[in-house]
């Protein structure tokens, strides 16, 4: 008997017509986008890259077209949904030149032009995107109310971030722009804005007073990305395919799709989602990878953490309330945030008596592709020999030859290149925290006690390692702070070895020194 062929995923694809054309999986997403239509008028939306919001706004487009073929045997079609038809004007920031004011300012003339072109209105000429979108409008309007989409709102300032100039006046091109919509609002039916980051509403849309922001909504909370009753329900064919290609049991693959996919969550009722670009990638492959890391991290994402000031306080489970969580802005840009709003963090836990958010790695791909760009930022050594050099740290340290991981980090750090400035203590914790993550070991950075922190706390299966960092400084200070703090008081009563590290950076003559003490456990 012949196999039972698979449906085609749309890997790659972000346009509503074609998947549904040419018969590809669809998550019917139908029931919450009505919601969405048949709710406020102006909405905003946050979510990480390659999460589906660009299907989003093609599905939207087609909607309010009123191609009802299209959404044929999806929940909308027995809906009361009466299908009207309005102009719809949709803009994608992604595609524009914007490497400068005066590039993003004929590029999205160019985009409004081919608008008008669409639907056969001719305007009179103007250099002004705001005047012709302006125009354009009320042209429009004459039909019917106007249908607004715009993708990837924030592209040409998150680009620029590392530049404040050239983020500054991007911002104030789209500033001005989106300032034509509030005069218009009389003519406008709907109108959503996507895109990764959340800059300070006065800052980009200082006229939408009425602007809904649905980012951390438990109501659309599924409206992107994949719930776990979805994989199950479009893609278990697939998932089986990918048991027999692995000779796993499906329930395995299951457990080992979740552990590398899903997890991540964008509102306070904790609901997970797996990422759809890395589900598609992985079932069509037939095998577990690091897709998302693959299509690449942001730039200005690595230009925030190796440029600003950060500890891994930031990125080591941080808590902290939603008006922090969504507060981005080019002139200081929260990492914490940010790494929040790219993906790379989410919600794990919300305290209700609180108010306050836990966030942490959502999944096995995240967190292997943050550590390995850690790694590149503050070791840039090629990744096979930093994971030897991790590895080979790892066993002295379960040896507890203390001599042997001095050699080794000493010989780390010089072969470290020579652009790779270690200029404080923060970088060396950066560096030994990507060390011992990138192979799996038990890390924790900034452990809280009693009485202070400590730097790092590293747990082997039969021994503790607690280390104070020092720069410029010694190694039996930075011993003498662990024990002065007693940082070692809670794992007393365990049943490891506990091993003080006092660690020195001497950056003049770039040499590692190590001083260390071995506390009596109680339970031993």
């Amino acid at each position: 008997m012949a196999e039972h062929k698979l449906k085609k995923l749309p890997l790659g694809l972000a346009d509503f017509r074609e998947i549904r054309q040419g018969n590809y999986v669809y998550v019917d997403k139908t029931q919450l986008i009505y919601q969405l239509v048949t709710g406020d008028k102006y909405y905003f939306l946050s979510r990480p890259r390659r999460f589906g919001k660009s299907l989003l706004v093609s599905t939207l487009d087609e909607l309010f077209s009123g191609n009802k073929k299209l959404f044929e045997n999806l929940w909308i079609s027995q809906s009361d949904y009466s299908w009207p038809q309005y102009p719809v004007i949709k803009i994608d920031f992604s595609g524009m030149d914007y490497s400068s004011g005066d590039r993003l300012e004929k590029s999205l003339l160019q985009c409004l032009q081919s608008i008008a072109k669409h639907y056969d209105i001719k305007l009179a000429q103007t250099e002004s995107a705001k005047d012709f979108f302006s125009a354009l409008i009320d042209e429009l309007a004459t039909k019917n109310k106007i249908v607004l989409l715009i993708d990837e709102y924030d592209k040409p300032i998150i680009d620029n971030i590392y530049d404040a100039k050239k983020a500054g006046e991007q911002r104030t091109i789209l500033q001005n722009f989106y300032a034509t919509i509030k005069a218009k609002d009389a003519k406008l039916r709907f109108a959503l804005f996507t895109g990764v980051t959340k800059f300070a509403r006065a800052s980009i849309f200082s006229g939408l007073n009425n602007l809904r922001d649905i980012t951390l909504s438990e109501q659309f909370s599924t409206l992107l990305g994949y719930t776990a009753d979805e994989i199950k329900v479009y893609f278990d064919d697939h998932i089986h395919a990918l048991a027999k290609k692995l000779d796993i049991s499906v329930q395995s693959a299951y457990e080992q799709f979740a552990e590398y996919y899903d997890s991540y969550c964008f509102s306070i009722d904790e609901r997970r989602m797996y990422n759809p670009f890395s589900v598609l990638n992985s079932l069509t492959d037939q095998r577990f990878g690091y897709y998302w890391f693959a299509t690449g991290t942001p730039a200005f994402l690595l230009h925030v953490i190796r440029n600003q000031a950060h500890d891994l306080s930031e990125i080591e489970e941080p808590i902290l309330d939603e008006i922090h969580l969504d507060k981005v802005d080019i002139e200081r840009v929260p990492l914490t945030a940010l790494l929040f709003q790219t993906g790379y963090l989410t919600i794990k836990k919300f305290d209700q008596k609180t108010h306050k958010f836990t966030l942490n790695f959502p999944n096995k791909e995240v967190r292997n592709a943050f550590i390995s760009n850690l790694a590149d930022i503050f070791i840039d050594l090629a990744p096979e020999q930093t994971i030897e050099y991790a590895h080979d740290i790892a066993y002295a340290l379960k040896d507890n030859n203390l001599k042997s991981v001095q050699n080794l980090l000493q010989d780390l750090f010089n072969k470290m290149p020579y652009t790779t400035h270690i200029k404080n203590e923060r970088d060396v914790h950066f560096v030994l925290y990507c060390i011992f993550k990138l192979i799996g070991i038990e890390v924790d950075s900034e452990v809280a006690t009693s009485i202070g922190r400590a730097d790092l706390v590293i747990s082997l299966p039969k021994l503790v390692y607690i280390i104070e960092l020092k720069f410029n400084k010694t190694a039996q200070e930075a011993l003498a702070q662990i024990q002065d703090k007693k940082y070692y008081e809670k794992y007393v009563n365990s049943s490891k070895q506990i091993f003080l590290l006092g660690i020195n950076f001497d950056e003049p003559i770039k040499s590692i020194s190590l001083e260390s003490q071995e506390i009596y456990n109680l339970s031993v």
